[in-house]
């Protein structure tokens, strides 16, 4: 590319020749074609220059964009040293290792070079005319930004917005005239680099109508239900909607377990991050409810509608603190693989440093969580999941055993703890510090970068246990006293307790 922009820079004839990648595996190794087995190659009256130091010092000769001025061609020499040593320090983000120190350590030493050494106060040097230092800046941090079969990116979470010289150089090189015409022809080289690490908040589960009410044990009987405890609803429990909202006292809550860790989270940070929420509704009022409601609280709504099915509903019933659920999932349960890959989602995605799925989105087709997985370790992200409910861990084990190896912090209640301990048979039965440790020791986790997981087993008034990957150590969190006539219910006191996490985060 350095190359390239000399040459419609300076408006020097050439005909360039591009082959894709299985055309240069087949070709890489004819010493004719390609004498050091790289690219590029430039060919100037039968001479071939096969190395890109040399393709771009030719052209900038020949293109008059080298400085005559010993002292200023010195400095140029220099940047471009300081970019390549930049671009060979580079391996990490192509195995998925070093990258902290490849950002902490690589980037402000050679970029803090270039900027100290710089003069101008547009291009790299003074004057109306890029150089090759410009061109150098250019293309390498593009290269090193794009997902190629070379290298997976610089990581998302690198700030460029502190480099501000570095930042100035690029805009002006990229609004000149002939460099902007060539990337008005080639856009997809055209990569811009982030000036702002992620830091928002993406969550993802089954968006649920609340359908809230007040009721006794009778009822809970009736309809088959436990309290403190949550469930998919059978056939058994067909009425139970009708039943609740025909009652007095009814409320509509935009919720599902996500959602209500999403609302929770953007009401503790307010505008300092965006938390978008993703799933799936029906096109009826009830969907329109949920949405609005959760849009004015300023949650980003990133919702798949469903004209076949209708919006999915939990009912919530009280009694006394305690609460009992029964979901009946409906649209939730029509969220699609397109939708995962839209542009919106994917714009939430990567504009994320932290992602939230529950346990329940296990109850679904386990790729689209494989597939956010997957999208955390290639963004740099954090992802969390509860584990949501004793019957996700009991009858949906074979999908959370393929998702645990991507989960950098697990959540759940003791309930499901103690559920953990038996289906997996760690033998800790109801302690939970002894669980915790088993999880570390025992549940497989995977990542390039950090050494292990935590842990967080929450105790309703007891003390909150975190276990810690990375040191091994086991803590217990007593949770301050609440008197109990100032409780009003427990309903989403768990999905309360990831949002405030997270915010926390």
């Amino acid at each position: 590319l350095p190359t390239l922009l000399c040459f419609e820079v300076a408006g020097l004839p050439y005909v360039e020749e591009r082959i894709d990648f299985e055309e240069w595996g087949a070709t890489k190794m004819d010493a004719e074609l390609h004498p050091t087995h790289t690219l590029p190659t430039l060919t100037i009256n039968g001479t071939k220059l096969n190395q890109s130091r040399a393709c771009a010092m030719f052209a900038a000769r020949a293109s008059g964009l080298l400085p005559t001025n010993p002292i200023e061609a010195g400095i140029v020499e220099e940047a471009q040293a300081c970019i390549e040593e930049l671009f060979d320090g580079a391996d990490g983000i192509k195995s998925g290792k070093g990258r902290a120190a490849w950002i902490a350590n690589n980037l402000p030493k050679w970029l803090g070079r270039i900027e100290a050494i710089a003069t101008g106060d547009k291009f790299f040097l003074k004057g109306d005319r890029p150089t090759t230092a410009d061109f150098w800046l250019v293309s390498i941090l593009s290269f090193l930004a794009l997902e190629t079969q070379f290298t997976g990116g610089i990581p998302r979470k690198t700030d460029f917005a502190q480099f501000k010289v570095i930042n100035r150089i690029i805009a002006a090189t990229k609004a000149y005239p002939a460099v902007k015409a060539y990337f008005d022809k080639h856009p997809e080289e055209n990569v811009e680099l982030p000036t702002e690490a992620p830091k928002n908040i993406y969550v993802q589960c089954n968006p649920l109508l609340d359908i809230s009410n007040k009721v006794d044990a009778d009822f809970l009987e009736k309809y088959g239900l436990q309290p403190g405890n949550a469930v998919l609803a059978e056939e058994k429990q067909a009425g139970i909607y009708d039943d609740l909202e025909g009652q007095e006292g009814v409320n509509f809550i935009p919720g599902g377990s996500g959602l209500n860790t999403a609302r929770v989270a953007n009401w503790m940070l307010g505008n300092a991050v965006k938390t978008s929420f993703v799933g799936a509704v029906g096109t009826d009022e009830r969907g329109a409810k949920l949405e609005s409601a959760a849009t004015e609280e300023g949650v980003n709504m990133v919702l798949e509608k469903s004209e076949k099915e209708p919006t999915g509903t939990c009912a919530v019933c009280v009694v006394g603190k305690e609460r009992s659920l029964c979901a009946n999932l409906a649209a939730a349960n029509t969220l699609s693989a397109a939708h995962i890959a839209s542009d919106e989602v994917q714009a939430a995605l990567k504009a994320s440093a932290i992602y939230y799925l529950t346990g329940f989105t296990l109850t679904l087709d386990v790729e689209h969580v494989i597939n956010v997985a997957k999208a955390t370790r290639a963004n740099g992200a954090l992802f969390a999941m509860n584990l949501s409910a004793p019957f996700i861990i009991q009858f949906f084990t074979e999908q959370l055993n393929k998702v645990l190896p991507y989960v950098d912090i697990i959540f759940s209640n003791e309930d499901e703890a103690a559920t953990l301990a038996e289906k997996f048979e760690f033998g800790t039965g109801d302690d939970a510090k002894a669980t915790a440790k088993k999880v570390l020791e025992s549940l497989p986790y995977e990542h390039s970068e950090r050494k292990g997981r935590v842990v967080i087993f929450t105790q309703g008034d007891k003390a909150t246990v975190i276990a810690d990957g990375e040191t091994g150590e086991v803590l217990e969190v007593p949770v301050a006293p609440i008197e109990s006539e100032k409780i009003i219910d427990t309903n989403g006191a768990g999905d309360s307790f990831v949002g405030g996490f997270l915010a926390g985060l």
